[in-house]
């Protein structure tokens, strides 16, 4: 169920920051994030192989933030860094939504033409811009896991939210 949360009191049974995948392209990163609405993992990560700059904890860690929001649902906050595009996408993960695998162009510094990642669809997806009021890339500590709770910051992000919807 996707929560207006203009009208609604209801908490978000999870707040997640989802960061940047270096070893995706500009256009990759755009088609997942901007086009498609989605973030996730690289899907071999913690399978079989792991490039030296994503550690196996990190996928563990991500991966059981990612179940917990196809289980519970919740709000992401999905910073743009690193492509086209400024500030940062906030949407919702609906309860029940399954993970899905997507290939997107990987990044030439990686000399893989394209990565395959385990990704979450998000919906009510509203973008906050630079100068907003919010001030979100400052404000909010998005910590080093490519998905993490963020505990700390996570009413910053429903207030832009808010403000946005």
């Amino acid at each position: 169920m996707v929560v207006d949360p203009s009208e609604s009191d209801e908490p978000f049974a999870h707040i997640v920051a989802a960061m940047d995948v270096v070893h995706l392209s500009p256009e990759g990163k755009k088609e997942m994030f901007v086009t498609d609405n989605r973030f996730g993992i690289d899907w071999n990560v913690g399978s079989n192989t792991a490039p030296a700059y994503l550690d196996e904890d990190d996928w563990k860690s991500s991966r059981k933030k990612m179940q917990a929001l196809e289980r519970d649902g919740g709000l992401v906050y999905l910073p743009l860094n690193n492509t086209p595009y400024e500030g940062s996408l906030i949407g919702q993960v609906e309860p029940g939504t399954d993970t899905e695998k997507h290939d997107y162009e990987g990044s030439s510094e990686t000399s893989r033409k394209s990565v395959r990642m385990k990704t979450l669809q998000m919906t009510s997806v509203r973008q906050h811009v630079p100068g907003d009021g919010h001030d979100l890339a400052q404000r909010v500590n998005t910590g080093r896991r490519t998905v993490h709770s963020l505990n700390k910051h996570g009413d910053k992000v429903l207030t832009a939210y808010k403000d946005l919807y």
